[in-house]
């Protein structure tokens, strides 16, 4: 049976069975200033664009020599954002322009499926920077204080 593309998320394999798609071009990160102005974040490196991460687990558990347990909950939200900024971007320039001012913003990953980020964050501190035979990036580390991740259909 031939693959027919279903137009959305997946594709149609036959025999039941589908394939998830994934577009990077469909992600956006918009970002938003306190002003309410919008920017889509755009000029990332080659490979990952944005990574984002909770900082510490939900759940911990302990366990006693005889096998009884204990679990906490931790309700900790901070996470972490790594954007991978080509150098020179008007992005790299708004995320550099954000840590000198302190400003703090919202960032959300939504690509019509996911969504991860947080109304609260700030950059933690400048990119590092190196220069050489390729074209030059930057990687700007963003505290979020209110990390949330969840699928649009909750």
């Amino acid at each position: 049976m031939a693959e027919t593309y279903n137009s959305g998320d997946s594709l149609t394999m036959g025999n039941g069975r589908t394939a998830a798609f994934y577009r990077a071009k469909e992600v956006q990160y918009p970002l938003v200033l306190q002003s309410g102005e919008t920017h889509l974040l755009e000029n990332f490196q080659d490979g990952d664009m944005i990574t984002f991460s909770k900082d510490e687990a939900k759940f911990t558990g302990i366990s006693d020599p005889q096998g009884n347990v204990g679990l906490s909950e931790n309700d900790n939200s901070l996470g972490t954002g790594t954007a991978n900024m080509m150098y020179g971007s008007p992005s790299f320039k708004l995320l550099l322009n954000l840590y000198n001012t302190g400003e703090t913003f919202s960032l959300h990953k939504n690509d019509g499926t996911e969504y991860v980020g947080g109304d609260h964050c700030v950059i933690k501190q400048p990119p590092e920077v190196a220069d050489g035979k390729d074209f030059p990036t930057r990687t700007f580390t963003i505290v979020v204080l209110d990390y949330e991740h969840k699928t649009l259909d909750e």
